[in-house]
């Protein structure tokens, strides 16, 4: 969904403007955690709750998309040439600490209850936090100005045609990138829920490690 998200929405950045792009995506990712925070277990909307979840997390993942997109552009436009590369890694290191500071407090929420009341309530308690850390980040990127130049340059039509003509580069850079980001969620995330799901009394730990790590 990351790569159809940046298809998607990254044309409002030239379009609109990068302070929508960054308002929209912010605002989706939100609004999905709240989303998986409130909904009704699949004892009471069955197959209907899992469905939703899917669908609410296929949002976030387009929402990602989006929003890697438009903050490493909108960092990297208005500095000098020398310091693009400085300015644009700092999307990606926020990258990396939001998925330490995930880690961090799944392993403090299995710490701080038992298996049962994570299994029953206390897995919402992240989605929660994330979106009041959304809700954060639409009161600052209010605050965010486009320069004129940033807004409304091409039309959607020019945009999609530009991707048509650059097809190809962009499937190999997005094989590329799949390779360490498939192997990087294996032993971080899968692996982990593996683990935690045979040894729910070292859920903690184990997300200790992937934190440390």
């Amino acid at each position: 969904m990351r790569p159809i998200g940046g298809l998607i929405l990254a044309p409002i950045g030239d379009l609109v403007g990068r302070r929508s792009l960054l308002l929209t995506s912010v605002a989706i990712m939100s609004a999905c955690s709240l989303g998986i925070a409130l909904l009704p277990p699949a004892a009471d909307w069955g197959i209907a709750s899992a469905i939703i979840l899917v669908l609410l997390r296929m949002l976030q993942g387009l929402s990602v998309g989006g929003e890697f997109t438009g903050s490493v552009v909108a960092l990297v436009e208005d500095v000098p040439a020398g310091r693009r590369g400085w300015s644009g890694s700092i999307s990606g290191a926020g990258a990396i600490l939001g998925f330490v500071g995930g880690s961090s407090v799944a392993a403090m929420i299995h710490w701080l209850l038992d298996p049962g009341a994570v299994q029953q309530w206390g897995w919402r308690i992240p989605f929660v936090f994330g979106a009041a850390l959304g809700l954060l980040a639409l009161a600052l990127r209010t605050h965010f100005v486009d320069e004129e130049k940033n807004a409304g340059s091409g039309t959607l039509k020019s945009h999609y045609q530009d991707l048509v003509g650059h097809l190809p580069a962009m499937l190999r850079a997005m094989g590329a990138v799949a390779l360490s980001t498939v192997t990087f969620y294996l032993v971080t995330v899968f692996d982990v829920e593996i683990l935690a799901s045979r040894m729910p009394e070292k859920a903690a730990v184990l997300n200790a490690i992937t934190t440390v790590n």
